[in-house]
């Protein structure tokens, strides 16, 4: 009888594999995201739930929140360079423009747009909501503090002389469009006729 607890005792001290640590996020927490880019410094953030409308942007460009006794901007926001980037070149600065419910639309305004993501290694944008309490949710939810940093790959941009030229193409291509489908439903129209 001895023998047989023994053999049990023996088998229970295998070592025991050490768990993954677990990652405690908030609850029900509001979750934003970069959800559009634009080669003119155009940004779009989303939310996952319906947030509060402020009633003038400029609490969101011109606002700010104390941090360690120091005045922030509501929302910071960086450029990462990449590898080859020289910094002096990625100055900006910014303004919300739009919000509705679920989303931000910020324009950054570049002092030398032609050089972000001009190299291979592209430039990262990166945005952080200092002020928890601005964006919160209409149900009261925060965005989760492991959260509040969101980034993504910045696509080249355009100079400031060819913003106006951008406009035209994108001008000439929406007509080019209607065209396409006004010729689509007079073909229609034709050969709906002749049957």
């Amino acid at each position: 009888m001895n023998l047989f607890r023994l053999e049990i005792a023996a088998r229970s001290y295998e070592p025991v594999k050490a768990l993954p640590e677990a990652v405690v996020e908030e609850p029900n927490a509001l979750e934003a995201y970069i959800t559009k880019l634009s080669q003119d410094g155009g940004i779009q953030i989303s939310f996952s739930e319906d947030i509060f409308v402020v009633p003038n942007l400029a609490m969101i460009t011109n606002g700010t929140v104390e941090i360690d006794k120091v005045e922030q901007r509501v929302i910071l926001i960086e450029i990462d360079p990449g590898e080859d980037s020289d910094p002096a070149y990625l100055l900006f600065d910014w303004e919300a423009i739009a919000q509705t419910k679920r989303t931000i639309d910020l324009q950054l305004t570049y002092d030398s747009g032609e050089y972000i993501s001009s190299n291979p290694a592209k430039e990262w944008i990166k945005i952080t909501f200092l002020d928890p309490v601005l964006f919160t949710s209409n149900e009261g939810l925060q965005i989760d503090k492991k959260k509040r940093t969101i980034s993504r790959e910045l696509p080249p941009q355009l100079p400031e002389k060819a913003k106006p030229i951008q406009e035209v193409i994108d001008t000439a291509v929406e007509s080019a469009k209607v065209v396409v489908i006004v010729q689509a439903a007079i073909t229609l129209l034709l050969s709906a006729s002749l049957n």
